[in-house]
């Protein structure tokens, strides 16, 4: 649809114009309210969107403020000069009165405590000098006192230095300085200065622009709600994901198809759509990667989320094939993800839809709604299409009056012909027969053709056999299929079939080819001729006749009058199954599981042929895919893994011997009596060698077989194999990710008392994933596990204390459970444990205890107690030279006083 109002160029320019607007009236509101440095982020923004007066108000902003002189402050007191509870007395009444506008109270109560060393009470005094709240604005002063407070370790005091390095307050605008003041600020945990410096590394004015550096400052803020670092974060990964999206494909022409998957999964990972969809492609064609359908899917299904139309193609061709087998088939998705392709113009998906309207796959019948499809894609010069719809309307030929048939017929020819000027060979063949029925009996194949389904034989015999004296060979095929059989009121008359068979032949129909060859096998009024059968058969396969390259392959898979030759039976299997035919992946799929030549044996390639045909209800195919699980067991020493193979068979030919297959019912009895002598298998066992098979150590990968181990396991009592089966349907690892599946999983393994499970599950209704969000549930859960000693989830359930989630805001109960996990050795909390000594929240303000637990974190190698534990050393030494200044100077004045009296 073509927005009826202006181009695109012109409601861009538009709709830039009206955002700088917004922010420079928002800025300008922001200075009434003396809030100078939003206000001059957002006049930034506004510079960026092409505001003609943003950068005259920012030079006007700066200029209210005095040039400050980086001079050292005062070394502030190294003591309280009055006791700690009085001075945070003092510190709340100062902020109260801010506050509520009483700014002489706030001065003088804010002054009194930094007089006492109260790093905040320092720092909230010199922002009243700041905004001129009281007393006469100085920028100065305001300066002196952040630099004092942060010698004390204040980090917002160090994110207001940084800041004015930003902003140019006071200074010309210093990178270096401001990347200081920020990073001692962020190294202390402060959400605004990782922010600030993650968008300083971002922007590439001051410092050179790095991502490496910037995205984990930005992720470091957003962990900690900060308002704008997820959007941040968002733009700086947008920027990433698409370096490595370039890179990948860079990689893939110059053939590094392991590097060029790497980097697609990077960019994927991110959010990029053309990644993923290449990563599927990457699974699908085992390029770079394992082959693996079920994680192509998941690639090809997170790129169409993300509006792909390619990939919702792909999603959808897999989905409907079932991954080659390697799933079972979704023909209602398959069908959304084709219609939403089709809707977007691609004609691959357009021709998938006609088809599924056609045949009713995932969606109501609709013949309308096909001929719709078939032509969209035809238009486009596709050359499927063409034929699909050629052969479209020649069947609807057969369904009309004879006034509307010529008509049809011209159709068809039609899209033929440009199917057939495009090379497309099947349309090659199928033109002779259509110029042929246009020509003169047309007419009367389709009326024979009517009245063979009425059931009037004899008219359709006459009818046929005036199209047979015109060249139809198809006619000539029928007249013969009348005489072997002998429907209606003509008498069977194998030597006439014979002959009809043979003219049909003459005349190029692969279906006489078959019957002669047929005829010839089984010595149907001629003498059996192996030979002679052969040859027609490869005639009638070479012209297109799946039933004829299935006979043709037996034959050399037998050996009938041919030397054996497994391969090129398959050969012929495979283009009969090429086609289509049932039948061809049936013996396609035998040949593979049967195969002697390793080369040639494949039980996988084997299973993705036989699978859907047994899902679909075809009770041979359910027999021949319990001998493939059986075959499975030959060599596998492993009692668990045998055991799993060995219900499969039993289940397959159970479903066989119930859709009426007799052959089936000995087989059930003998896989039966196989299975019971294996099934003292444990769960530990199963767990074990499962996990192993998963994850390919020291054994060939099967992760089919190692999940399904897991879920014999869960099912048996193990809450380890249950929790392991939540997180790989959680995370999508080895399976497509379902948080259903995971939620069931989880709540299994808490069922089972297994605290990893308990915790994944807590996670899950905290964050509404899959499932209605319920803290109290999640805090429940967390306390659980935390009990049964899992440590990870004592840390997270202090969290929840400290957020107020689900359970009620409580310092003392974060410091508890936080301390109970720290104890217990998990890294994270130790590192927090530190934080609340350092900040006395939750528990008495103790440096030798904070630094206690930073140093065991920083030896565990956690980065930011090991930066944490540098900030702390310093500071350390920083108060011991200020103390002895102080004693020194005390000492002097001592002195002094003392030389004083004598005089």
């Amino acid at each position: 649809m073509i927005w009826p109002f202006g181009n695109s160029e012109e409601r861009k320019q538009k709709k830039r114009a009206k955002q700088a607007r917004a922010f420079y009236e928002d800025a300008l509101d922001q200075l009434e309210a003396q809030q100078y440095d939003k206000a001059l982020d957002l006049l930034e923004q506004a510079k960026e969107f092409g505001h003609s007066e943003a950068e005259a108000k920012i030079a006007e902003v700066r200029a209210m403020f005095e040039k400050v002189e980086e001079q050292p402050a005062e070394q502030p007191q190294s003591t309280l000069k009055i006791p700690e509870e009085e001075a945070n007395a003092l510190y709340e009444k100062g902020i109260a009165a801010r506050d509520r506008g009483d700014y002489s109270t706030a001065l003088q109560a804010l002054g009194d405590a930094a007089k006492g060393g109260m790093p905040a009470a320092i720092f909230e005094f010199g922002q009243l000098f700041f905004a001129g709240k009281g007393v006469e604005r100085s920028l100065q002063r305001s300066f002196d006192c952040a630099m004092a407070a942060a010698k004390l370790g204040y980090p917002r005091a160090m994110l207001f230095i940084g800041t004015l390095y930003v902003k140019g307050l006071g200074f010309e605008p210093n990178g270096e300085k401001a990347v200081e003041w920020l990073g001692k600020a962020a190294d202390l945990g402060d959400a605004s200065a990782q922010f600030n410096l993650a968008l300083l590394y971002s922007k590439g004015d001051l410092v050179d622009r790095n991502f490496d550096k910037a995205i984990p400052l930005a992720k470091a803020a957003a962990a900690q709600g900060h308002e704008k670092a997820q959007q941040l974060l968002d733009n700086l990964q947008e920027s990433e994901r698409d370096e490595w999206m370039r890179q990948g494909v860079e990689s893939y022409k110059k053939g590094d198809f392991q590097n060029a998957a790497f980097l697609f999964r990077q960019s994927a990972g991110a959010g990029s759509a053309p990644a993923a969809f290449n990563l599927g492609l990457c699974y699908e064609n085992g390029e770079g990667v394992r082959q693996d359908y079920t994680k192509a899917l998941r690639w090809y299904t997170k790129a169409a989320e993300l509006g792909h139309v390619r990939a919702q193609c792909s999603a959808g061709v897999l989905c409907e094939n079932g991954g080659e087998g390697e799933f079972e088939p979704r023909p209602e998705e398959a069908f959304s993800w084709y219609l939403k392709s089709a809707e977007q113009g691609n004609a691959r998906a357009q021709l998938l839809l006609a088809s599924a309207y056609r045949r009713g796959f995932g969606c109501e019948q609709d013949p309308v709604a096909a001929v719709h499809w078939y032509t969209r894609a035809a238009e486009q010069d596709y050359a499927q299409a063409q034929y699909d719809l050629g052969l479209w309307y020649l069947e609807r030929a057969r369904d009309l009056n004879p006034e509307m048939q010529s008509e049809m017929l011209g159709r068809a020819r039609n899209w033929l012909e440009k199917a057939s000027a495009q090379g497309f060979e099947k349309a090659k063949k199928m033109l002779p027969d259509i110029i042929r029925l246009q020509g003169g009996g047309g007419d009367r194949f389709v009326e024979a053709v009517e009245a063979a389904k009425a059931g009037d034989h004899q008219k359709a015999m006459e009818l046929y056999e005036q199209c047979a004296e015109e060249g139809i060979a198809e006619a000539t095929a029928a007249l013969g299929q009348y005489y072997e059989k002998g429907e209606g009121d003509v008498a069977a008359d194998p030597k006439k079939a014979l002959e009809y068979y043979a003219k049909a032949a003459e005349q190029g129909s692969p279906r006489g080819m078959l019957f002669l060859g047929m005829a010839n096998e089984t010595g149907m009024c001629t003498e059996k001729n192996m030979p002679k059968a052969i040859e027609y058969y490869r005639r009638a396969a070479e012209a297109g006749n799946a039933r004829a390259m299935i006979l043709l392959g037996v034959a050399y898979e037998e050996g009938k009058t041919l030397e054996k030759d497994m391969k090129t039976a398959m050969e012929w299997y495979q283009k009969a199954y090429d086609q289509g035919d049932d039948s061809g992946a049936m013996y396609l799929g035998m040949a593979y599981r049967d195969a002697k030549d390793e080369g040639l044996c494949d039980l996988d390639k084997a299973d993705s042929l036989l699978r859907p045909l047994a899902e679909n209800g075809n009770a041979n195919a359910m027999r021949e895919m319990a001998l493939l699980e059986w075959k499975r067991t030959l060599g596998v020493r492993e009692p668990e893994k045998v055991l799993v193979l060995m219900e499969d068979a039993c289940e397959w030919a159970k479903k066989s011997k119930e859709a009426g297959d007799k052959r089936a019912e000995g087989l059930l009895k003998t896989l039966e009596t196989r299975r019971d002598t294996v099934r003292g298998a444990t769960p530990a066992g199963l767990l074990y060698t499962g996990l192993r098979l998963i994850e390919g150590k020291d054994i060939q990968q099967d992760e089919k077989t190692g999940l399904r181990m897991l879920e014999v396991a869960a099912n048996a009592g193990s809450g380890p194999a249950a929790g392991v089966l939540g997180l790989c349907y959680a995370k999508g690892d080895h399976v497509e990710a379902d948080n259903d599946k995971a939620r069931h999983w989880f709540e299994r393994g808490a069922e089972l008392k297994n605290p990893e499970s308990m915790m994944n599950l807590a996670f899950m209704y905290l964050n509404g994933v899959g499932i209605e969000a319920d803290p109290e549930k999640a805090a429940h859960l967390y306390e659980q596990a935390a009990e049964a000693g899992f440590a990870p989830a004592g840390f997270h359930l202090s969290q929840m204390y400290r957020e107020g989630k689900g359970v009620p805001k409580d310092s003392a109960k974060e410091f508890e459970w936080a301390l109970k996990a720290a104890e217990a050795g998990h890294v994270p909390a130790q590192y927090h444990v530190g934080a609340l000594y350092w900040n006395g929240d939750g528990v008495g303000r103790n440096l030798v205890e904070a630094k206690a637990w930073m140093s065991k974190a920083a030896e565990a190698g956690f980065a930011q107690a090991k930066d944490m534990m540098a900030r702390l050393e310093k500071f350390e030494h920083e108060l011991m030279e200020r103390q002895k200044a102080a004693q020194a100077a005390a000492q002097a004045q001592q002195a002094e006083n003392a030389d004083g009296e004598q005089k």
